[in-house]
């Protein structure tokens, strides 16, 4: 079996007057990694795919650490704590940002909405929708 976990935003804080950004600080990342580790083995996309090649079992309880978009805080912030740790991990990279330099409409939205009540959120973005209490 393998176990893939995907982690996104890593921060030292998410302060925002809104929730909206959720993720993970570089505690709380090392924390689940630690609690990860007691139950599984982590594998890298090169162990996956010899694993294919060869016709040979992953480790039992294997573990994939995944990261969506290339965001400089997973180099910068997850990428130390993965290698202090010894732990593989495979990065998605988006190349629309890098190549026409503009924000992903995701991160977009979660910014908007971290800072914006989203009472006003819907009134001004979302002319269809109503807030369910």
């Amino acid at each position: 079996m393998l176990l893939v976990v995907n982690f996104h935003y890593i921060r030292d804080n998410f302060d925002y007057p809104y929730p909206a950004i959720f993720g993970k600080t570089p505690n709380q990342f090392r924390d689940q990694l630690e609690k990860l580790a007691l139950i599984g083995n982590f594998v890298s996309t090169s162990d996956i795919l010899a694993s294919i090649q060869k016709g040979e079992e992953l480790p039992q309880r294997a573990i994939m650490v995944t990261f969506d978009d290339g965001l400089k805080e997973q180099l910068e912030i997850a990428q130390p704590i993965l290698n202090e740790m010894g732990i593989p991990a495979c990065f998605f990279i988006n190349t629309k940002t890098l190549d026409q330099k503009e924000l992903m409409n995701v991160h977009l939205i979660h910014l908007v909405r971290s800072l914006l009540a989203p009472e006003l959120y819907l009134k001004k973005y979302c002319k269809t929708c109503t807030i369910r209490h």
